[in-house]
């Protein structure tokens, strides 16, 4: 019975501290739209958050009411649409993609071709039309998505050149998944870290599933050699933690592009020592 309490008081805890992250990526998410309707510009590292819109969807709609009657742009489109996304309001975004066809904005045709991707999935050749659009704009999200489409069908093939397109781009939820990708299906060890460790390297969203990924890797070719694991891996490892340690240490330099939010110093820093443990 005490253990049931202290689970339910952990769950309170968690779903508190996950509320306060929300509200506080909603808040700098919303500062960036501003910006971008201001000057109808979303710049090449904007990547969709579409969780965080749909937990604050009130604030979201009175966000773009202000803004729809300040501006009228490419970018305000953009958002509205959105915003109709995330409320499953989808013969209004259908509408509003019709009487906008005419932009040319590559943030817009990914939105249309991750529509037609989760609402309407047999729709194969709608989903490619609208992110090849994007991607001829460079638009990085749709490159990655349509890497995963192709990931969802085994055409492992296809998928390969959108990701490292991503990749070239700097974009490292693509590191991670290729490098996913190569742990899940392959032997090649070289291709595995390259990938991962480039993804944490990038000090950015995809830090966290990366380490974890890299962390199994480890672990299984402990389990396969361990003499391999103490002289060549183990060896290895202390380049990811000098890497974690300097993510922990100064989160803001090491890199231009920053995610929405930092978690406190002393949380990484049991998260790290947690991962250290399971590495040893």
């Amino acid at each position: 019975m005490l253990q049931n309490n202290d689970d339910t008081h952990d769950e309170t805890h968690n779903k508190q501290f996950n509320s306060f992250i929300d509200k506080k990526k909603f808040s700098m998410l919303i500062d960036r739209y501003k910006k971008y309707i201001r000057e109808d510009n979303i710049d090449g590292e904007y990547h969709v958050n579409f969780s965080i819109i749909t937990m604050c969807m009130s604030q979201y709609y009175d966000f773009i009411k202000e803004y729809e009657d300040k501006y009228n742009n490419s970018t305000c489109v953009y958002f509205k649409a959105l915003y109709y996304y995330c409320g499953h309001e989808d013969n209004k975004l259908e509408k509003l993609f019709e009487l906008n066809k005419h932009i040319n904005n590559s943030h817009i045709y990914f939105l249309q071709g991750f529509y037609y991707y989760n609402r309407y999935y047999n729709k194969h050749d709608l989903i490619k039309e609208y992110y090849l659009k994007a991607i001829e704009l460079n638009n990085t999200d749709a490159m990655v998505y349509l890497g995963k489409y192709y990931y969802a069908h085994c055409l492992y093939e296809n998928m390969k050149p959108y990701y490292l397109m991503a990749i070239k781009l700097g974009y490292d939820e693509a590191m991670y998944l290729l490098g996913k990708y190569y742990l899940d299906h392959t032997q090649d060890n070289c291709l595995i870290e390259k990938y991962l460790l480039m993804a944490i390297e990038q000090n950015n969203d995809a830090y966290y599933n990366a380490f974890c990924s890299l962390r199994l890797h480890f672990k299984k070719m402990r389990k396969d050699n361990d003499y391999i694991w103490k002289f060549i891996y183990f060896p290895r490892i202390f380049t990811l933690i000098l890497i974690s340690m300097r993510r922990i240490q100064n989160p803001q330099k090491n890199n231009t592009k920053q995610p929405l939010f930092f978690l406190p110093e002393e949380l990484y820093i049991t998260i790290f020592n947690e991962h250290l443990m399971n590495f040893l």
